[in-house]
Protein backbone atom coordinates (compact mmCIF):
# COMPACT_ATOMS: atom_id res chain seq x y z
CA UNK A 1 0.00 0.00 0.00
CA UNK A 2 1.38 3.41 -0.65
CA UNK A 3 2.30 5.74 2.34
CA UNK A 4 -0.84 7.49 1.67
CA UNK A 5 -1.15 8.42 5.08
CA UNK A 6 -2.50 12.48 5.55
CA UNK A 7 -0.54 12.13 9.13
CA UNK A 8 2.71 11.85 7.02
CA UNK A 9 2.46 15.03 5.47
CA UNK A 10 3.42 18.96 6.55
CA UNK A 11 3.90 22.36 5.21
CA UNK A 12 6.81 23.70 3.76
CA UNK A 13 7.84 27.43 2.49
CA UNK A 14 10.51 29.31 0.67
CA UNK A 15 11.07 32.84 0.02
CA UNK A 16 10.70 33.54 -3.70
CA UNK A 17 12.71 36.59 -5.80
CA UNK A 18 11.22 36.61 -8.88
CA UNK A 19 7.27 36.05 -9.66
CA UNK A 20 5.88 33.12 -11.19
CA UNK A 21 9.23 30.90 -10.14
CA UNK A 22 9.42 28.44 -7.62
CA UNK A 23 11.90 27.94 -4.89
CA UNK A 24 13.35 25.10 -2.67
CA UNK A 25 11.46 25.11 0.58
CA UNK A 26 13.79 26.39 3.77
CA UNK A 27 11.90 26.12 6.42
CA UNK A 28 8.75 23.78 7.83
CA UNK A 29 5.86 25.63 8.33
CA UNK A 30 4.55 25.16 12.31
CA UNK A 31 1.02 24.46 13.77
CA UNK A 32 -1.16 23.74 10.38
CA UNK A 33 -3.69 21.44 11.46
CA UNK A 34 -5.38 21.60 8.50
CA UNK A 35 -4.97 23.03 4.50
CA UNK A 36 -4.96 22.10 0.95
CA UNK A 37 -3.76 23.49 -2.01
CA UNK A 38 -5.77 23.94 -5.52
CA UNK A 39 -4.92 24.12 -8.88
CA UNK A 40 -7.57 26.42 -10.66
CA UNK A 41 -7.99 26.07 -14.53
CA UNK A 42 -10.56 27.83 -16.38
CA UNK A 43 -11.76 26.03 -19.70
CA UNK A 44 -14.82 25.87 -21.90
CA UNK A 45 -16.06 24.16 -24.96
CA UNK A 46 -15.91 26.31 -27.97
CA UNK A 47 -19.56 26.46 -29.04
CA UNK A 48 -19.82 25.90 -32.95
CA UNK A 49 -23.38 25.12 -35.37
CA UNK A 50 -22.26 21.62 -36.84
CA UNK A 51 -25.48 20.45 -37.73
CA UNK A 52 -25.72 18.30 -34.85
CA UNK A 53 -27.41 19.14 -30.99
CA UNK A 54 -23.83 17.14 -29.78
CA UNK A 55 -22.89 19.08 -27.08
CA UNK A 56 -19.56 20.25 -28.05
CA UNK A 57 -16.52 19.17 -30.03
CA UNK A 58 -14.08 21.40 -29.03
CA UNK A 59 -12.13 22.68 -25.92
CA UNK A 60 -9.51 25.08 -24.66
CA UNK A 61 -7.92 26.41 -21.65
CA UNK A 62 -8.24 29.85 -21.08
CA UNK A 63 -6.60 30.36 -17.63
CA UNK A 64 -4.06 28.54 -14.87
CA UNK A 65 -3.72 29.99 -11.71
CA UNK A 66 -4.11 28.18 -7.96
CA UNK A 67 -4.71 28.66 -4.47
CA UNK A 68 -4.42 27.53 -0.45
CA UNK A 69 -5.52 27.49 2.82
CA UNK A 70 -4.40 26.48 5.95
CA UNK A 71 -5.50 26.83 9.42
CA UNK A 72 -4.11 25.75 12.82
CA UNK A 73 -2.38 26.98 16.27
CA UNK A 74 -1.61 30.65 16.45
CA UNK A 75 2.09 30.98 17.56
CA UNK A 76 4.45 34.00 17.72
CA UNK A 77 6.95 32.26 15.48
CA UNK A 78 4.83 31.59 12.49
CA UNK A 79 2.65 34.50 12.05
CA UNK A 80 5.27 36.36 10.61
CA UNK A 81 5.34 34.41 7.48
CA UNK A 82 1.65 35.10 7.19
CA UNK A 83 1.48 38.69 7.83
CA UNK A 84 4.78 39.38 5.97
CA UNK A 85 2.87 38.18 3.37
CA UNK A 86 -0.80 39.34 3.92
CA UNK A 87 0.48 43.53 4.95
CA UNK A 88 3.91 44.08 3.39
CA UNK A 89 7.25 42.57 4.93
CA UNK A 90 8.21 43.88 8.20
CA UNK A 91 11.00 45.86 8.30
CA UNK A 92 14.22 44.07 10.35
CA UNK A 93 14.26 43.32 13.50
CA UNK A 94 16.26 44.18 16.35
CA UNK A 95 19.88 42.86 16.38
CA UNK A 96 19.44 41.40 19.23
CA UNK A 97 16.21 38.98 20.97
CA UNK A 98 13.35 39.68 21.27
CA UNK A 99 12.99 40.95 17.60
CA UNK A 100 9.82 42.80 17.47
CA UNK A 101 7.96 43.47 13.53
CA UNK A 102 5.16 46.08 13.06
CA UNK A 103 2.79 45.71 10.62
CA UNK A 104 0.35 48.20 9.24
CA UNK A 105 -3.54 47.98 7.59
CA UNK A 106 -2.60 49.12 4.08
CA UNK A 107 -2.92 52.75 2.85
CA UNK A 108 0.63 52.66 0.87
CA UNK A 109 0.27 49.63 -1.47
CA UNK A 110 2.84 47.49 0.45
CA UNK A 111 5.18 44.69 -0.64
CA UNK A 112 4.04 41.17 0.60
CA UNK A 113 6.53 38.36 0.71
CA UNK A 114 5.91 35.98 -1.98
CA UNK A 115 6.02 32.26 -0.83
CA UNK A 116 6.62 28.64 -2.71
CA UNK A 117 3.83 26.83 -0.77
CA UNK A 118 4.31 23.12 -0.60
CA UNK A 119 2.02 20.32 0.58
CA UNK A 120 3.17 16.44 0.76
CA UNK A 121 5.22 13.71 2.08
CA UNK A 122 8.23 11.58 0.56
CA UNK A 123 5.41 9.85 -1.31
CA UNK A 124 3.84 12.88 -2.91
CA UNK A 125 4.19 16.85 -2.61
CA UNK A 126 2.64 19.68 -4.64
CA UNK A 127 3.50 23.44 -4.07
CA UNK A 128 1.76 26.65 -4.83
CA UNK A 129 4.10 28.67 -6.39
CA UNK A 130 4.12 32.45 -5.74
CA UNK A 131 1.86 31.97 -2.96
CA UNK A 132 0.70 35.40 -1.44
CA UNK A 133 -1.42 35.66 1.54
CA UNK A 134 -4.90 37.58 0.74
CA UNK A 135 -6.75 36.34 3.98
CA UNK A 136 -6.51 35.95 7.64
CA UNK A 137 -8.52 35.14 10.55
CA UNK A 138 -7.35 34.88 13.76
CA UNK A 139 -10.07 33.73 16.56
CA UNK A 140 -9.53 34.07 20.35
CA UNK A 141 -12.14 32.40 22.94
CA UNK A 142 -11.43 32.75 26.47
CA UNK A 143 -10.15 28.88 28.22
CA UNK A 144 -9.18 28.31 24.52
CA UNK A 145 -6.20 27.70 22.06
CA UNK A 146 -5.94 31.46 19.63
CA UNK A 147 -6.08 29.94 16.19
CA UNK A 148 -5.85 31.43 12.58
CA UNK A 149 -7.15 30.79 9.37
CA UNK A 150 -5.35 31.71 6.10
CA UNK A 151 -5.98 31.67 2.49
CA UNK A 152 -3.46 32.14 -0.44
CA UNK A 153 -3.81 32.82 -4.59
CA UNK A 154 -0.80 31.99 -6.68
CA UNK A 155 0.58 32.18 -9.84
CA UNK A 156 0.24 28.07 -10.26
CA UNK A 157 0.41 24.45 -8.75
CA UNK A 158 3.21 22.35 -10.11
CA UNK A 159 5.13 19.02 -8.68
CA UNK A 160 7.35 19.39 -6.02
CA UNK A 161 9.08 17.56 -2.79
CA UNK A 162 9.04 18.08 0.92
CA UNK A 163 13.15 18.70 2.40
CA UNK A 164 14.81 17.35 5.51
CA UNK A 165 13.81 20.27 7.27
CA UNK A 166 13.61 20.53 10.96
CA UNK A 167 10.98 21.04 13.65
CA UNK A 168 11.14 24.75 15.71
CA UNK A 169 10.36 25.42 19.18
CA UNK A 170 7.01 27.14 19.15
CA UNK A 171 5.32 29.18 21.48
CA UNK A 172 1.60 28.74 21.71
CA UNK A 173 -0.65 31.85 21.76
CA UNK A 174 -3.80 30.94 24.10
CA UNK A 175 -6.70 32.78 25.49
CA UNK A 176 -5.72 32.90 28.92
CA UNK A 177 -3.13 35.18 28.12
CA UNK A 178 -5.46 37.85 26.77
CA UNK A 179 -6.50 41.63 27.75
CA UNK A 180 -8.59 43.90 25.85
CA UNK A 181 -8.75 47.26 25.78
CA UNK A 182 -11.31 49.52 24.31
CA UNK A 183 -10.96 53.30 23.80
CA UNK A 184 -13.40 55.82 22.06
CA UNK A 185 -11.61 57.82 18.86
CA UNK A 186 -9.09 60.18 19.57
CA UNK A 187 -7.44 58.63 22.66
CA UNK A 188 -4.31 56.25 22.66
CA UNK A 189 -4.77 52.51 21.63
CA UNK A 190 -4.65 50.36 25.39
CA UNK A 191 -5.72 53.17 27.49
CA UNK A 192 -8.50 51.78 28.86
CA UNK A 193 -8.63 47.71 29.99
CA UNK A 194 -11.83 45.93 29.31
CA UNK A 195 -11.91 43.93 32.91
CA UNK A 196 -15.33 42.45 32.55
CA UNK A 197 -15.66 39.03 31.07
CA UNK A 198 -15.05 38.47 27.29
CA UNK A 199 -16.19 35.54 25.51
CA UNK A 200 -14.33 35.92 22.27
CA UNK A 201 -12.35 38.03 19.92
CA UNK A 202 -12.29 37.29 15.96
CA UNK A 203 -10.16 39.92 13.55
CA UNK A 204 -10.91 38.96 10.15
CA UNK A 205 -8.88 40.45 7.14
CA UNK A 206 -9.55 40.73 2.98
CA UNK A 207 -6.81 42.09 1.03
CA UNK A 208 -8.69 42.10 -1.65
CA UNK A 209 -5.60 40.97 -4.01
CA UNK A 210 -6.37 39.43 -7.64
CA UNK A 211 -3.61 38.27 -10.12
CA UNK A 212 -3.37 40.21 -13.29
CA UNK A 213 -2.97 38.05 -16.90
CA UNK A 214 -1.67 39.13 -19.78
CA UNK A 215 -1.90 38.68 -23.61
CA UNK A 216 0.49 35.70 -24.56
CA UNK A 217 0.41 33.72 -21.15
CA UNK A 218 -1.89 30.96 -19.92
CA UNK A 219 -0.72 31.70 -16.26
CA UNK A 220 -0.64 35.31 -14.89
CA UNK A 221 2.25 37.62 -15.13
CA UNK A 222 1.59 39.67 -11.74
CA UNK A 223 -0.77 40.49 -8.86
CA UNK A 224 -2.24 43.54 -7.98
CA UNK A 225 -3.98 45.62 -4.48
CA UNK A 226 -7.51 46.70 -5.00
CA UNK A 227 -9.00 48.86 -1.85
CA UNK A 228 -10.05 46.45 1.08
CA UNK A 229 -14.06 46.41 2.22
CA UNK A 230 -14.52 48.08 5.12
CA UNK A 231 -16.82 45.26 6.07
CA UNK A 232 -14.37 42.23 4.86
CA UNK A 233 -12.32 43.66 7.40
CA UNK A 234 -14.10 43.61 10.90
CA UNK A 235 -13.13 42.62 14.40
CA UNK A 236 -15.99 40.96 16.29
CA UNK A 237 -16.22 40.98 20.01
CA UNK A 238 -17.95 39.18 22.13
CA UNK A 239 -18.68 40.43 25.65
CA UNK A 240 -20.46 38.78 28.79
CA UNK A 241 -23.65 40.78 29.29
CA UNK A 242 -22.15 43.24 32.69
CA UNK A 243 -23.71 46.55 34.01
CA UNK A 244 -20.82 47.36 35.96
CA UNK A 245 -19.20 50.95 34.63
CA UNK A 246 -17.36 50.93 31.59
CA UNK A 247 -18.98 47.06 30.86
CA UNK A 248 -20.91 45.65 27.87
CA UNK A 249 -23.81 47.13 28.95
CA UNK A 250 -22.67 51.13 28.89
CA UNK A 251 -21.33 50.11 25.33
CA UNK A 252 -24.59 48.75 23.94
CA UNK A 253 -26.39 52.15 25.31
CA UNK A 254 -23.75 54.09 23.67
CA UNK A 255 -24.09 52.63 20.45
CA UNK A 256 -28.09 53.12 21.02
CA UNK A 257 -27.42 56.64 21.96
CA UNK A 258 -25.37 57.70 18.96
CA UNK A 259 -27.07 60.19 16.55
CA UNK A 260 -24.60 61.62 13.79
CA UNK A 261 -21.65 58.90 14.38
CA UNK A 262 -22.17 55.14 15.05
CA UNK A 263 -20.09 54.21 18.10
CA UNK A 264 -16.08 54.09 17.09
CA UNK A 265 -14.21 52.22 19.30
CA UNK A 266 -10.12 51.73 19.10
CA UNK A 267 -9.69 47.90 20.30
CA UNK A 268 -6.55 46.73 21.54
CA UNK A 269 -5.99 42.52 21.83
CA UNK A 270 -3.01 41.89 23.85
CA UNK A 271 -1.43 38.86 24.30
CA UNK A 272 1.83 38.25 26.50
CA UNK A 273 3.29 34.50 26.48
CA UNK A 274 6.44 36.12 28.44
CA UNK A 275 8.52 39.64 27.83
CA UNK A 276 9.77 37.92 24.33
CA UNK A 277 7.10 36.25 22.63
CA UNK A 278 3.67 38.97 22.65
CA UNK A 279 0.91 39.38 19.86
CA UNK A 280 -0.48 43.09 20.23
CA UNK A 281 -3.29 43.82 17.73
CA UNK A 282 -4.99 47.67 17.53
CA UNK A 283 -7.87 48.09 15.39
CA UNK A 284 -9.96 51.28 14.89
CA UNK A 285 -13.55 50.39 13.31
CA UNK A 286 -17.68 51.39 13.89
CA UNK A 287 -20.54 49.39 14.36
CA UNK A 288 -22.63 48.78 10.90
CA UNK A 289 -25.29 47.19 12.67
CA UNK A 290 -26.27 47.03 16.31
CA UNK A 291 -25.44 43.66 17.96
CA UNK A 292 -27.91 41.26 18.74
CA UNK A 293 -28.75 41.67 22.43
CA UNK A 294 -29.11 39.17 24.84
CA UNK A 295 -27.05 36.51 22.39
CA UNK A 296 -26.76 33.35 24.06
CA UNK A 297 -22.78 32.56 25.37
CA UNK A 298 -22.96 28.72 26.70
CA UNK A 299 -26.45 29.40 28.55
CA UNK A 300 -24.88 33.09 29.20
CA UNK A 301 -26.28 36.36 27.95
CA UNK A 302 -23.75 38.22 25.91
CA UNK A 303 -23.30 41.31 23.14
CA UNK A 304 -21.68 40.55 20.37
CA UNK A 305 -20.37 43.76 18.53
CA UNK A 306 -18.91 43.76 14.68
CA UNK A 307 -16.38 46.71 14.36
CA UNK A 308 -16.05 47.57 10.63
CA UNK A 309 -12.29 48.95 9.49
CA UNK A 310 -12.27 52.83 9.64
CA UNK A 311 -8.82 55.37 9.78
CA UNK A 312 -8.45 56.63 13.46
CA UNK A 313 -5.77 59.59 13.70
CA UNK A 314 -4.43 59.08 16.45
CA UNK A 315 -3.50 55.27 16.00
CA UNK A 316 -2.48 56.59 12.25
CA UNK A 317 -4.63 53.88 10.56
CA UNK A 318 -6.87 51.52 10.93
CA UNK A 319 -5.03 48.51 12.18
CA UNK A 320 -1.65 47.51 13.42
CA UNK A 321 -0.13 44.46 15.06
CA UNK A 322 3.14 43.97 16.18
CA UNK A 323 4.54 40.84 16.96
CA UNK A 324 7.18 39.93 19.45
CA UNK A 325 9.62 36.77 19.06
CA UNK A 326 12.75 35.08 19.43
CA UNK A 327 13.13 34.71 15.84
CA UNK A 328 15.86 37.08 14.01
CA UNK A 329 15.09 35.93 10.05
CA UNK A 330 12.23 34.26 8.41
CA UNK A 331 13.67 31.26 7.01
Amino acid sequence: MANAERDLMEWQVGKESVFGTGVVPTAKLMGIENGSIQPIEEAEHVPEMRGTLTPGFESILNKSTGEASVDGQATTEDLGYYLDSLLGEATTPETASPFTRTYNGPGAKPTPRIMTLVHGSAEDAKALVSAICNTLEITIERNARTVFAAGFIGHHVEDDAVESLADRTLNLLHGNQMKVFLDPFGSAAGSTEYTAIDVSATLSLDMNKSLVGELGDLEPADHSHQKGDPGSNQLTLSLLLDAAAGASVALIDAALDATSTPLQRVIRLEHTIDANNKLLIDFAGFTAEQPEIFADADGLASLEFVFSAQNEATLGGWLQIVLTNEVDVLA
